[in-house]
């Protein structure tokens, strides 16, 4: 959900690499014994950086350098790409979460 909200706020599209997202241990429990699906639970803590791509090695050596651990996730397109996620060798769109997962558990 972050990351359709930077590429709206932005004007473009993105090309996501679901398998550079983490999750960690942790949250995949909670979400696997709430049945929430991690793409639509809110991510406190994390920090989305938009950088060109020629920026991204000094940032990201930066932030180890502080002991933050960073990964490349997406890339920026055009916004008629639209906002698409590869995972499993398929491509398909980022799907939109009208509400946070996580309003399930009080309804």
């Amino acid at each position: 959900t972050g990351l359709r909200e930077l590429a709206q706020a932005a004007g473009v599209g993105l090309a996501v690499d679901g398998e550079a997202l983490t999750l960690s241990p942790e949250s995949r429990q909670l979400c696997e014994e709430y049945d929430l699906d991690p793409f639509g639970v809110i991510s406190s803590g994390a920090l989305l950086i938009g950088c060109a791509p020629d920026s991204a090695p000094g940032i990201a050596s930066a932030l180890e350098a502080a002991g933050v651990r960073s990964t490349r996730v997406a890339e920026v397109m055009d916004l008629e790409h639209g906002l698409q996620i590869l995972e499993d060798g398929e491509t398909h769109p980022l799907v939109k979460y009208p509400v946070d997962e996580i309003t399930k558990l009080f309804a």
